[in-house]
């Protein structure tokens, strides 16, 4: 059997081969050991979702998040004065991972698209950041679904340079979008729905629209979903003008009904034999669309460890379709 020898040296663990190990077993006690540690890049596959991004839809069924940011692997100062304290390093930096970290650099992008352009009010400020995202990849590669991903990724550079600003800044029931020219002229723009995977898309009222200087206009979308399957369609509304565009994104849902997924929110990994765990771990039981199941009573059996699950509480009131469960540990 193959092992590693690991050299536990907190806050830090360090591993040597098994060949090695073997070599420092062999020469017996009293062996002097150097460590030598030189910084280095950390590999990352950037321009993907990170498997702890927040999922939506929100409670009312609106697009959550409506963008997302950099949230994995920030190299940060911190604080050097409590070893049992959050984010200590002896050296005041640190590797970081949280979505607590992409919040406050979404916040500062919007500092600094205030200050370059002043005078512009909440809704059109929340569309240049939103509305000039670029779209970002699922963890697997593929492209990340309208409530993992909202519009894509924040792009500052594209928000400074949009000239054209939405409102809403996202669809799900809204049928009226608003279209606003912040450009100096006269602009023609060109109005193309694009449905994500070639499903349902809504129908705009116009293909191109005329709007002045400081002025908007409007375009109707029709959503009717008499006739589709159960499920989530969605996609982008792409507003195109001379020298730049920008894409409102949709989710339309057609309610199932029926249960389809389980989805475990939160777990408690660990507990003391034959404890009790409280709220042990969360779920929801989903329809073909993820919209929580409504009227249901789910019964959760535990299947092997001997243990029991003692009761199950439904959280609807605090969150949509949420349940917990209290177990008895094996």
């Amino acid at each position: 059997m193959r092992y590693f020898l690991l050299l536990l040296l907190a806050p830090l663990v360090f591993g040597v081969s098994h060949a090695n190990g073997l070599l420092l077993k062999a020469r017996g006690d009293g062996v002097a050991v150097a460590l030598r540690f030189t910084l280095s890049a950390v590999a990352q596959e950037f321009d993907r979702m990170t498997t702890f991004s927040a999922i939506g839809p929100s409670v009312d069924l609106a697009i959550k998040p409506e963008l997302v940011a950099v949230g994995g692997s920030f190299y940060v100062a911190t604080q050097r004065f409590d070893p049992n304290g959050d984010m200590y390093s002896a050296d005041g930096f640190a590797l970081v991972n949280g979505r607590s970290f992409s919040a406050p650099l979404v916040a500062g992008s919007l500092a600094l698209l205030k200050g370059a352009r002043p005078g512009l009010t909440v809704a059109q400020y929340r569309s240049l950041l939103i509305n000039s995202t670029t779209p970002v990849a699922d963890t697997v590669g593929a492209g990340a679904t309208i409530q993992k991903m909202g519009a894509g990724q924040l792009d500052l550079g594209a928000s400074l340079r949009a000239r054209v600003a939405a409102s809403p800044a996202t669809l799900s029931s809204e049928t009226l979008l608003r279209v606003e020219n912040l450009s100096a002229g006269t602009e023609l723009y060109t109005v193309l729905v694009a449905p994500r995977g070639g499903g349902y898309a809504p129908v705009a009222a116009v293909n191109t629209l005329e709007v002045r200087a400081g002025q908007s206009g409007e375009v109707g979308l029709a959503f009717d979903g008499g006739g589709l399957a159960p499920g989530a369609y969605e996609g982008f509304v792409r507003i195109i003008g001379a020298e730049t565009e920008i894409r409102v994104p949709y989710w339309y849902v057609v309610k199932g009904g029926e249960a389809a997924a389980i989805p475990l929110l939160a777990l408690t990994e660990t507990g003391r034999r034959n404890g009790q765990l409280r709220n042990a771990f969360y779920f929801r039981v989903t329809d073909a669309a993820g919209v929580p199941v409504e009227g249901i009573v789910p019964d959760v059996t535990a299947v092997e460890g001997g243990g029991s699950v003692m009761s199950i509480t439904s959280l609807d009131g605090e969150s949509p379709g949420l349940f917990s469960a209290t177990v008895r540990l094996g």
